[in-house]
């Protein structure tokens, strides 16, 4: 009879194990996208003016202190925002992409599982993310859509996709494989 107790103690321990340990991979990966996708939409809701002052800021600081241009640094600061905003979300796409396709709930998850078709449908979805950021721009007081923007975003999403295959090679498979 103790030992009964005792075993359904150790279950209960178990399950309260389980809950604490929080979401699944594919879950966390799906929130941290879904951050950085509303990260961006917020940045580009800003009117043109905020924006500038926003990236005037940094473009004034790196032009002091490299003593270059203030309009081409401007230029780079800001594109160079674009890129990172979607290397990451490159990066978390990818990530949530793959989880998505290691449970295998469905067909479409087994067909975008697989490695190949992981980075495309990622690099997909964060290139039409980018061409409706661009058009929700045209929406917005003082901003503009930009091919050059999609284009940029795009570059910067499967630069995230192959920084993440690369570091993802680097861990499990070690230096010499390189």
């Amino acid at each position: 009879m103790t030992g009964s107790v005792k075993e359904g103690k150790d279950a209960g321990v178990q399950g309260e194990k389980k809950k604490m340990t929080g979401l699944s991979p594919e879950k966390k990966y799906a929130c941290m996208t879904l951050l950085i996708m509303t990260f961006i939409f917020i940045q580009s809701a800003f009117p043109g003016d905020l924006s500038g002052r926003e990236s005037g800021f940094i473009a004034r600081f790196v032009a002091v202190l490299f003593q270059g241009d203030l309009e081409e640094v401007s230029f780079f600061v800001r594109k160079g925002a674009h890129f990172t905003e979607y290397l990451l979300l490159g990066i978390s796409l990818f990530l949530w992409i793959r989880e998505r396709g290691r449970s295998g709930k469905n067909l479409p998850d087994r067909v975008f599982g697989r490695p190949g078709w992981t980075s495309l449908a990622a690099w997909t979805a964060g290139t039409v993310y980018a061409l409706t950021d661009e058009i929700h721009q045209l929406f917005v007081a003082d901003r503009s859509g930009q091919i050059r923007d999609v284009v940029i975003d795009s570059a910067g999403v499967l630069a995230g996709i192959l920084l993440t295959k690369l570091l993802h090679h680097y861990i499990h498979k070690g230096v010499h494989d390189i």
